[in-house]
């Protein structure tokens, strides 16, 4: 599978600062706030990843599946985090926003059609 290094170095970074994000910095947002959160960074993590990989006919489900199992990861490792926890709603608010990337595509889509 051949990647563009450009969205691929932005991916690492991106993927980084959910690290971090997820680790480091206590939650303080409210749950509406919260769950905004989720979903916008992993709608950036997937929409990082599609346009990584290059002309895969996968790269759809790849993004949306690798950006929910990376959101997996977070949720689990805060079980090892003091005064984190394991959330299924940020879950479910990663996969939300995995799955908007499928606008994203659908988008450019009808800008190459025009």
């Amino acid at each position: 599978m051949e990647f563009n290094r450009i969205p691929l170095f932005f991916t690492i970074i991106w993927s980084g600062i959910i690290l971090y994000f997820s680790i480091k910095i206590p939650p303080v947002a409210n749950i509406i706030d919260d769950k905004s959160i989720h979903i916008f960074s992993y709608f950036v993590l997937a929409v990082l990843i599609f346009f990584t990989i290059k002309e895969n006919s996968g790269a759809i489900v790849y993004a949306i599946l690798s950006s929910f199992a990376y959101g997996i990861m977070m949720e689990i490792m805060q079980l090892y985090v003091p005064g984190r926890s394991v959330s299924l709603a940020d879950a479910a608010a990663n996969l939300i926003g995995a799955v908007l990337v499928t606008a994203v595509k659908h988008g450019i889509e009808n800008l190459a059609e025009r």
